[in-house]
């Protein structure tokens, strides 16, 4: 655990993070509930900590993303939300297109009920919440427990004990789509903190017929490493389904093609996948 030396000077060394702690607390001073706006008009809150103000504030897009939203979704669009958390894109999606149907799984139980909660602040009617981890198979499985709720994950170990983790449902892609009867999807967004090749092997028939017009996808090496997989091994699935990575340019479309080497180089950023 951090000591108090070392959050205060995490806050000070950024800006971005200085402006975050002055809002959350004059807002508890003036004893009101935290708030972030989104784009599109939404708001985020029911926070429980700082940290979930924090990890909140830093999911809201940039204007590359929020192009490539206004883009993708308009009336009558399906889109799922995978890895959800607290709702950031979900409100977002939800209040840009109000006829679009959107599908937002959450696994925790707590984080859970805070998206709901957020959903239902927004009077969000086109919202389904799915209190499921979304992988490679349906049933129960492992989930890691941190002190950061952002960095919760999958746990690959079936054997893996102890009371930093828990069970919870899980389903994939492809048997959710035929259990609700959907043939295609015009969105999706993924965020699983490196279980991103799970959920792709969940989804092998709808891309595999490229069913998925669009995937936002997070792309983080050391948070694929720490479940046993990689850059090339992700660039592998979605490729084996005729699928490729590209940068988002500022506009909301393609930029450059990526190769697994490219994907090796990135920190940690959202991409795109389009089925050629």
């Amino acid at each position: 655990m951090a000591t108090l030396a070392e959050k205060i000077r995490w806050v000070l060394t950024d800006r971005e993070r200085r402006r975050s702690t002055l809002e959350w607390y004059g807002a508890k001073a003036l004893f009101r509930r935290p708030r972030l706006k989104l784009p599109f008009g939404g708001t985020i809150s029911y926070f429980k900590t700082y940290g979930q103000y924090w990890g909140c504030r830093s999911q809201i897009p940039d204007r590359g993303c929020c192009a490539l939203l206004e883009r993708r979704i308009g009336i009558g669009s399906t889109v799922i939300d995978v890895g959800a958390y607290m709702g950031v894109f979900t409100v977002m999606i939800g209040k840009l297109a109000g006829k679009a149907v959107v599908y937002s799984f959450e696994p925790t139980s707590i984080t859970y009920e805070q998206l709901v909660l957020n959903i239902r602040e927004n009077h969000l009617k086109n919202v389904k919440t799915i209190n499921a981890a979304v992988c490679c198979r349906q049933g129960r499985m492992r989930f890691s427990i941190n002190d950061s709720p952002m960095e919760n994950k999958l746990e690959m170990n079936d054997f893996a004990e102890g009371p930093n983790f828990i069970e919870v449902d899980t389903t994939t892609i492809d048997s959710f789509c035929k259990s609700q009867r959907i043939e295609r999807l015009d969105f999706a967004k993924i965020d699983v903190e490196g279980a991103e090749p799970q959920v792709l092997l969940g989804a092998r028939q709808m891309m595999g017929e490229r069913c998925i017009e669009c995937i936002l996808i997070e792309v983080c090496p050391d948070n694929l490493a720490s479940l046993k997989s990689s850059p090339e091994e992700l660039f592998s699935i979605a490729d084996s389904y005729g699928y490729d990575f590209f940068a988002l340019t500022n506009d909301g479309t393609p930029g450059q093609r990526l190769t697994a080497r490219d994907l090796r180089q990135i920190t940690i950023d959202n991409v795109l996948l389009m089925p050629r």
